[in-house]
C-alpha cells in the first residue's frame, strides 16, 4: 500500500509526490514521463556515487527473475540496481552476483547496509525535492 495513504507527502516506495499518486490515472503520457524522468534522475545521481554496473545483462536477468516491478528495460541500469536493492538488498550476499561493483567507500560494507542507506537517501532526496518544488515558504 502507498505510504501517501497514511499521510506522507512523498511515497516511501515509488517516491512520487502525493498529488502525483492521487492524480496518476488522469495524467497524460508526457506528464507521466516527466515524473518518471525526475525519479530516474534522482536514482541515478544517488546510486552512481556508491555502485557501478559492470554487467548490465546479468543485472537485468536478476531483475527479471526477481520480478522487480520498478525496473524497466528503457531505464538506466543504475535504476534497475536501485530497485533491486530496495526490494531485496538484505538477501544479497555479493554484488558481483548481480553484475554490480561497489565504489571504494562501500566495497567492504554489507550489501544490506548499502540497501538501507540507499532507501533512506532516496526518500530524503525525494522529500527535499518536494519541499523545493511545493513547500509554501513564508514571505515577509
Amino acid at each position: 500500500m502507498c505510504s501517501t495513504t497514511y499521510g506522507d507527502l512523498v511515497c516511501r516506495g515509488c517516491r512520487r509526490f502525493a498529488h502525483e499518486v492521487r492524480d496518476w490515472n488522469r495524467y497524460e503520457e508526457p506528464a507521466k514521463r516527466a515524473v518518471m524522468s525526475r525519479l530516474e534522475s534522482l536514482q541515478v545521481s544517488l546510486i552512481s556515487s556508491v555502485l557501478e554496473v559492470v554487467d548490465p545483462q546479468r543485472l537485468w536477468a536478476v531483475c527479471e527473475q526477481a520480478k522487480v516491478r520498478g525496473a524497466r528495460p528503457e531505464q538506466d541500469p543504475l535504476c534497475w540496481a536501485a530497485e533491486l536493492l530496495r526490494m531485496g538488498g538484505h538477501h544479497v550476499q555479493r554484488l558481483d552476483d548481480l553484475g554490480l561493483r561497489a565504489m571504494p567507500a562501500w566495497e567492504h560494507r554489507p550489501v544490506g547496509e548499502l540497501a538501507d542507506w540507499l532507501v533512506a537517501a532516496l526518500y530524503a532526496r525525494a522529500e527535499a525535492e518536494y519541499d523545493r518544488l511545493h513547500a509554501n515558504h513564508l514571505r515577509f
